[in-house]
């Protein structure tokens, strides 16, 4: 670059990172992630990556060798310029909301410092909180292999702590998803979610069970004890009727089973980014026309009344071996 360009004197600092993300000039690594390039400066990347952090100080390498860095075994490729965005500026809204736990596996590969992983916890805790949605639970990503039984418990312990619990069929659901590739599970979590699991049954619907059952058969079977199952069918007389809720669509074995869970319906909203037009009205940035007017994006949030329930049809659990 000609000695008068901007960049010849601009720092590498907050007020600029935007500028010098994935900027060639002055870069000192070149990371091959998925087969794409992306320039990478140490003031920006080393304070947030202990892997970075390493990679710069090891002065065993010549700055040739040192400069291009194959990273073609990292997970979820896709999210890694999420990821050093995030480093370059710290802004949230960086990181995709539906890819919260592959940006978890990114972050663990480039071994982040822990107030990134802190970070990711509240802002996966509040998505929650906003949603209610199991969807955000049920990405690829979430599996024994990369994602800890910690990180698990602490979204849990997390989520009842801001008065939103994952319980009954949604704590199934979401462990046995987890879980799904039992070959990836240790002895310590095989033994802590059988008795997670034996405790949260009676929380849980016989469809719920069925379900789970059905779609996790070998997670269900490794983790699920039988004897709780089976204790928990007898329980209930199989020709009582399955009810469903009108608004949120939910399904259960009983009235009792519906009061333990909140009621959740679809509402029409805007982008919670606008902008002001000329004639002074807020408009959405995501189809531009004002707040006032019908939503252009659904929203699942928790309903002000309690389900609609009407009656649907008899089920039994299917027999366990």
């Amino acid at each position: 670059l000609p000695a008068e360009h901007p960049l010849q004197r601009m720092p590498m600092d907050a007020e600029h990172a935007h500028i010098w993300l994935n900027c060639p000039f002055a870069a000192d690594c070149c990371a091959l992630v998925g087969g794409r390039p992306f320039f990478l400066h140490a003031p920006y990347v080393t304070p947030h990556s202990e892997y970075f952090k390493a990679y710069f100080a090891n002065g065993s390498m010549s700055h040739a060798n040192r400069f291009m860095e194959r990273l073609e075994d990292m997970p979820y490729p896709e999210v890694f310029p999420l990821v050093v965005e995030w480093m370059y500026t710290q802004r949230e809204f960086s990181l995709a909301l539906r890819a919260t736990f592959a940006t978890y596996r990114v972050a663990s590969y480039l071994a982040m410092k822990p107030e990134f992983f802190d970070m990711w916890h509240q802002r996966f805790v509040e998505d929650w909180k906003e949603s209610l949605d199991e969807a955000v639970f049920l990405e690829d990503a979430l599996q024994a292999r990369g994602i800890p039984s910690s990180v698990l418990l602490r979204i849990f312990t997390g989520a009842h702590e801001r008065g939103v619990p994952i319980q009954g069929d949604a704590y199934l659901r979401v462990v046995l998803h987890w879980a799904r590739h039992t070959g990836d599970l240790d002895e310590d979590a095989v033994s802590l979610f059988r008795e997670r699991l034996s405790n949260e049954l009676p929380k849980c619907t016989l469809l719920g069970l069925q379900r789970e059952q059905r779609g996790r058969t070998e997670a269900f079977d490794l983790l699920v004890p039988p004897s709780a199952v089976l204790q928990l069918a007898g329980a209930m007389a199989h020709a009582e009727p399955l009810f469903a809720c009108a608004v949120c669509k939910g399904r259960f074995h009983s009235r009792q089973d519906a009061a333990k869970v909140p009621c959740k319906e679809t509402v029409n909203v805007h982008s919670d980014k606008t902008w002001v037009s000329n004639a002074g009205n807020t408009c959405c940035h995501n189809c531009t026309r004002p707040t006032f007017t019908a939503g252009c994006m659904t929203k699942v949030v928790p309903s002000k009344r309690r389900h609609d329930l009407v009656v649907e049809g008899k089920y039994k659990l299917r027999k366990l071996e």
